[in-house]
């Protein structure tokens, strides 16, 4: 779930950039049908932002598993890494919240779309020029399209209908009822994110657009058309999923079918500006910060984590998320069931425990990783995962390097030399008042082999 929190966010602040940039920029254009066309790729750069940066969202790549491991595999073993209360967490209610409400708001999505299925169903069929016709009783309807179906109520079909419809077929024959759902999506997905419902109203806007010159392309007086949309602007309508002939904006509409076409070259090049727009939204969200947040979010879990397939508790509470956060200092004692398959571990009653932050090489792990193997030499054996813990103290400088699990003789010796050689390069773990204080890291090396 934390994932799909990581790709919702970083999806809204690229629509959000999107719509900013369209409204001031491109907005002012009169063609409907390159407007559209834009859209869908604000649209379709939002979506696929988060997979074509493929963010490493793991930047804390400390093993910590390590730790979990050996609690399933040896009791009573004394923790020596952090440990994340996660799933008792602000964080998790958060994306907990963030699903239910988009659940919520797809399930919504879902009815009304059932609620227009069954109407349609249950009108009376025509067919008209290679369109389906459902002609209802309800009078108050006003007419939209559905699919590739046109509903209209029974007194507007048996009056002049040819404006009408000739309105929702140009919505069928551009395929408008695809975006619609594309969009009621993102809204479900986005929920929180005002652009979503604002790119959704500004979709549907040129939509109208794209319908209404249609019509007039078709040779009907355009007077008579504006009238007709004045006419059925109180009828009801459905807000989402259809493309109604009364649909808000109807200002606008009728000041788009006045204003000239503007096709000039200089117009459609102001779409230029989406580019430096979406440059500076992937260096933000490259930045280390703002990264290490995602990255953050991407590891909470709602669901219960389990230490091979033995479940974690926490003060007899379900734990969630990653090992990590938390200084082992607080924790009391750790009891291993085998027989009910449970990890329980106890925090100490009664004493307010001090925030420590994690220690962290300048550069991050990345750069630790690869200072580790510009340092390290090839041993004689196969290459082996060494797990290594050691003292970053409050001065910067690791120091008392502990192998956590052998690679082999050589190898560890290899990689206690490099770390008792390492420069102080640290940036220390600090108390919630700043404090920098002596805190443990485990971290996995690999070790080249002379083949």
């Amino acid at each position: 779930m934390g994932t799909i929190v990581a790709y919702s966010l970083t999806g809204s602040l690229a629509l959000m950039a999107g719509w900013l940039a369209y409204r001031m920029f491109i907005a002012q254009g009169n063609s409907a049908r390159f407007n559209r066309m834009v859209l869908l790729a604000v649209y379709a750069f939002a979506l696929m932002l988060f997979p074509i940066m493929q963010i490493d969202f793991n930047v804390d790549e400390v093993v910590t598993v390590v730790f979990a491991d050996q609690i399933a595999d040896t009791a009573g073993i004394v923790p020596t890494d952090y440990l994340s209360q996660a799933g008792n967490g602000a964080l998790n209610q958060l994306i907990r919240f963030y699903a239910e409400v988009a659940v919520m708001m797809l399930v919504m999505s879902i009815i009304t779309a059932l609620r227009i299925a069954v109407k349609v169903r249950r009108a009376k069929r025509k067919e008209e020029d290679g369109v389906s016709i459902a002609v209802m009783n309800d009078l108050n309807i006003a007419p939209f399209s559905w699919c590739r179906t046109v509903v209209i109520n029974e007194r507007d079909y048996n009056e002049n209908h040819s404006m009408i419809l000739a309105h929702e077929k140009a919505h069928i024959k551009s395929c408008h009822f695809l975006d619609l759902i594309l969009a009621q999506a993102v809204c479900a997905f986005m929920w929180y994110n005002p652009a979503a419902w604002l790119m959704l109203r500004e979709l549907k806007l040129v939509h109208e657009y794209e319908a209404d010159d249609a019509v007039l392309a078709s040779g009907y007086n355009a007077r008579g058309y504006q009238m007709l949309l004045i006419e059925k602007a109180a009828g009801k309508k459905f807000a989402i999923l259809s493309n109604s002939l009364n649909n808000s904006g109807l200002r606008e509409r009728i000041v788009h079918m006045i204003k000239p076409v503007a096709g000039s070259r200089q117009s459609r090049l102001r779409v230029a500006v989406l580019l430096p727009v979406a440059v500076v939204l992937v260096g933000i969200l490259s930045n280390s910060a703002v990264s290490h947040a995602l990255s953050r979010i991407e590891s909470t879990s709602l669901a219960q984590t389990k230490v091979n397939d033995m479940n974690v508790f926490i003060d007899n509470k379900d734990f969630h998320g990653v090992l990590n956060d938390v200084n082992t200092s607080d924790i009391k004692s750790i009891t291993i069931n085998r027989q009910d398959k449970s990890i329980r571990i106890a925090t100490k009653d009664g004493e307010e425990s001090k925030a420590v932050s994690v220690p962290e090489f300048e550069g991050g792990l990345k750069e630790l990783q690869s200072y580790i193997r510009r340092q390290s030499g090839s041993v004689p054996s196969d290459s082996r995962r060494v797990v290594v813990q050691m003292t970053v103290t409050a001065a910067g400088k690791a120091v008392d390097p502990r192998i956590i699990r052998s690679g082999g003789d050589e190898a560890d010796a290899e990689v206690i030399r490099v770390i008792n050689e390492m420069p102080a390069k640290w940036l220390p773990a600090r108390l919630s008042d700043g404090t920098p204080v002596d805190a443990p890291f485990t971290m996995s090396v690999n070790i080249r082999a002379d083949n």
